[in-house]
């Protein structure tokens, strides 16, 4: 069958003659559509002049790769010398999780450049559009009409690609919000019907109303965000980079970065908004416009912008409310028929240690601490074991001698639902991926980490260089720990000096909850003052617990433990979790015992 597939093959002889013609060829379709499409007069027009370039591109490409033409690859290599260019002007980066020492903190020139990149471009269309009536078409038939026809592709192509955004990433979340609580029919449906009241929507707002706007929105969004990334102040997260192996390393902030990133997006969308509205920001698209196919589309892509804004808006403040370094105050439920006449009070007494009070005849949730408020003489407030929840009187509230018990309490609660979260993290992960050969990353203290991390890989390259692949197995960690337990473990792990946890497969969950409750214990006993390191986690069967300083100045180094891929620049503490090899890194010589030996008798 191969034989008979290669006996078919059909192979044109390269001639030299052929290629000149055919390059003739094309270089005759390039003068004709230069000069035809200085006659036309819209960018409707443009379109067939567009859609007639793409042919000839096409054609090139399907003849150049039967009979190779040496201009086009003369072409190939200059774009491909520019890509390797391109390649090597990146910066090396990492996440910094410790903070300290502190190193000074800096934009890349890249981002700057960018930025004013961007800013000129607004700045250049602005003018363009208040100079010359007709815009870029008086440009093009000026100067190149198929230069022109290259940029007008490149600015269709643009704005499609933001009109097909704007209108994915609603639907896409408003599919991901009814999957929770609808059945796949009754979901389509719904979906089928916010899309077109969705497309109606922008595509009437888009028709009667100006995108001047618009413009303001984006202008103010703009404005919130240079707010935030000019804003001085510390964050426990930042990213480390360097534009070269030896050269300085700088830092930027989490929120500086987040914002940098919003501005940039902001102002790339404005610039397009401004590039396609035909000069029109105060008025409507009109059919004797030079250009109402591009400014009709750039009017779309502006009312889908105010939905896009919403949407990030919406997604940062969940992330900022979700964050467990943030910390939301317990819950303290009091049960009794005495409580109504007292719970103004006892409100009062309680929102002094930083509780939150709720009341009914009901039971408290799993997390909140409960309190029966009862007569002075049915108070179990001293009791070295006391049934939960506690039985108090008004005089122990007041004289605070419950405060420390109700906080350990919830201390308690919070980390019995964590490790609950675990086992059935754990539990699930392990179902939906029966993988071997990786482990596991675990950081539920941290904003960005939504769920279990898995890293896989071929035993044999991991064990020269650790590289593998790294992706989400198992549900979040918001459903399965929820946001207090996850502010708790924040509290402990920073204070133990714990930023990412590597769990190698083969670990037991019974072992793992043992290398948690020697972290807790520590943080318990020093009251978060004192890191962890390798002995606190001596005596724990079947496991071996390394904890790692992670810098660049000390790069992870490992013989007997296969160790996962770290950035070059990253600086944090990692622990990890392995299976106990059943020997020791340590070579230990034990001193002879000379008990047994005889000894030689001295003889006279």
């Amino acid at each position: 069958m191969k034989l008979l597939t290669t006996g078919l093959t059909l192979s044109f002889p390269v001639r030299t003659s052929g290629q000149v013609l055919f390059s003739i060829g094309v270089l005759s379709g390039v003068l004709g559509l230069e000069i035809l499409g200085r006659a036309f007069t819209s960018d409707v027009q443009d379109g067939l002049g567009a859609l007639a370039l793409i042919t000839l591109a096409g054609v090139v490409t399907f003849w150049h790769r039967r009979r190779p033409l040496d201009w086009v690859n003369w072409l190939v290599a200059r774009v491909n010398r520019a890509t390797v260019r391109l390649s090597k002007m990146k910066y090396e980066h990492g996440i910094d999780f410790r903070g300290t020492p502190l190193l000074p903190q800096r934009l890349p020139m890249f981002a700057w450049w960018i930025t004013f990149g961007l800013l000129a471009w607004g700045a250049a269309t602005v003018g363009v559009w208040y100079l010359l009536p007709g815009g870029w078409r008086d440009i093009g038939v000026r100067s190149s009409y198929v230069f022109y026809l290259l940029i007008l592709l490149t600015l269709w192509s643009l704005l499609f690609a933001g009109l097909l955004a704007g209108l994915f990433v609603p639907m896409m979340l408003l599919d991901r919000w009814l999957r929770e609580s609808l059945s796949d029919s009754d979901r389509r449906v719904i979906l089928v019907v916010s899309g077109f009241a969705y497309i109606f929507a922008i595509t009437g707002a888009a028709a009667y109303f100006p995108v001047a706007g618009v413009m303001a929105i984006c202008g103010f969004t703009a404005c919130v965000a240079s707010y935030w990334c000019l804003r001085p102040g510390s964050a426990e997260l930042a990213l480390l980079w360097r534009s070269r192996p030896s050269g300085r390393i700088y830092s930027v902030p989490a929120p500086r970065l987040i914002a940098g990133a919003v501005i940039v997006l902001v102002i790339a969308y404005t610039d397009l908004i401004l590039t396609g509205m035909c000069g029109r920001l105060l008025t409507n698209i009109e059919a004797e416009d030079s250009m109402p196919l591009t400014g009709s589309l750039a009017a779309l892509v502006a009312w889908t912008t105010p939905g896009l804004i919403a949407i990030l808006t919406a997604r940062l403040y969940m992330v900022w409310r979700a964050n467990p370094s943030q910390r939301t105050p317990p819950t303290l439920h009091v049960q009794s028929p005495r409580a109504n006449d007292s719970l103004e009070r006892i409100t009062e007494i309680v929102s002094k240690w930083g509780f939150r009070v709720r009341a009914d005849d009901g039971k408290p949730k799993s997390i909140e601490v409960g309190l029966v408020l009862v007569h002075p003489e049915l108070s179990e407030a001293t009791e070295f074991d006391p049934r939960w929840p506690l039985k108090v009187s008004l005089a122990d509230l007041q004289a605070g001698t419950v405060r420390e018990r109700f906080t350990r309490r919830d201390e308690i609660q919070l980390r019995r639902r964590f490790f609950r979260g675990l086992r059935s993290l754990l539990k699930q992960a392990k179902a939906e991926d029966r993988s071997q050969g990786g482990g596991y990353w675990l950081a539920p203290h941290w904003w960005f980490f939504n769920g279990l991390g898995r890293e896989d890989g071929d035993s044999s390259k991991r064990a020269e260089d650790g590289e593998g692949s790294l992706r989400s197995v198992g549900p979040p960690f918001s459903s399965v720990f929820g946001r207090r337990a996850r502010q708790h473990m924040h509290q402990v792990l920073r204070g133990v000096e714990v930023d990412v946890i590597y769990i190698e497969d083969g670990v037991q969950l019974k072992q793992l909850v043992q290398v948690f409750r020697a972290i807790l214990e520590v943080y318990d006993v020093y009251g978060g003052q004192k890191r962890v390191d390798d002995h606190s986690f001596v005596g724990i069967p079947k496991v071996r617990v390394i904890v790692h300083d992670l810098s660049p100045e000390k790069p992870l180094v490992s013989v007997k433990y296969r160790q996962p891929k770290f950035d070059d620049l990253s600086r944090g503490r990692v622990l990890h979790v392995f299976r106990d090899r059943g020997d020791h890194e340590e070579v230990s010589d034990l001193p002879f015992d000379y008990s047994s030996e005889p000894s030689p008798l001295l003889m006279v």
